[in-house]
């Protein structure tokens, strides 16, 4: 089920350094770093390499990305706040950025440690489901949940994110319970899947496509997938194409 919340991502530099002032960093060895407090393969990796490499001849100097995932985001957040705000370390935050502050005692104020720069992308949510599960509907997924309160697990990226927020909404809109098996990041998460660890996800489709591309030789291809609007037709045009791939129809009332 693709809940279709935009999961904005935010480019922030760290101790509210000027934006426009970047350009003009005078950077050790000549480097400015784009911190990713997930894991690599995930959405917010794909989108600072994406930057990096356009930043840097922007900028005229060198742009790496580091991933310093863990704690929902919070320990790369951490790590930027405690960077001096010369402009040389950028943090890529994604959903848990907003949570976060709520969720957990920070060591600093989200408020004041970061000063936003720029929203760079949008990025569709799925639920995604390992073929070999007996549901193939929403409202068969449904119907299995309530069978068995609790029992059903599926994965997402981390405690707090739009996917697990999202899910915890739907829980309360159809009256189930359903587990949470968080992940350091949506990667890990779509990978335990496909192995067949964790019965189905939650989360971007960024790591699913991949998941999916991956597999396309495969006959029985490892994820059943459910999406609203947003979806990527150009890598998708037609569910029917994929022997064991399959849009679910999601209720309207999910679509936002």
């Amino acid at each position: 089920m693709c809940t279709a919340l935009r999961a904005a991502i935010l480019a922030a530099l760290a101790l509210a350094f000027p934006g426009e002032a970047l350009a003009q960093a005078v950077c050790p060895e000549n480097v400015i770093r784009i911190i990713v407090p997930f894991p690599p393969g995930g959405p917010t990796d794909v989108a600072a390499r994406v930057l990096a490499e356009k930043l840097k001849d922007r900028v005229g100097q060198n742009v790496i990305v580091e991933s310093k995932a863990g704690a929902g985001g919070a320990t790369g957040t951490g790590y930027v706040a405690q960077q001096p705000g010369n402009g040389c370390t950028l943090l890529l935050a994604y959903d848990t950025h907003a949570v976060n502050p709520v969720l957990l005692q920070l060591p600093f104020d989200t408020l004041t440690a970061f000063k936003p720069v720029v929203m760079i992308g949008t990025i569709p949510n799925i639920i995604g489901a390992h073929p070999a599960q007996p549901y193939k509907t929403f409202a068969e997924m449904v119907a299995e949940a309530k069978r068995e309160p609790d029992r059903l697990a599926y994965a997402t990226g981390g405690t707090g994110t739009v996917a697990h927020l999202s899910m915890k909404q739907i829980e309360q809109q159809y009256g189930m319970q359903l587990r949470n098996v968080p992940y350091r990041g949506g990667a890990p998460a779509a990978a335990d899947v496909v192995a067949g660890h964790v019965p189905m996800m939650v989360g971007s489709i960024v790591p699913v496509v991949r998941s999916i591309h991956q597999y396309r030789p495969v006959k029985r291809l490892p994820m059943m997938l459910s999406c609203t609007h947003g979806w990527p037709s150009s890598s998708f045009p037609s569910a029917a194409r994929h022997a064991s791939f399959a849009l679910v129809p999601v209720p309207q009332g999910e679509r936002s």
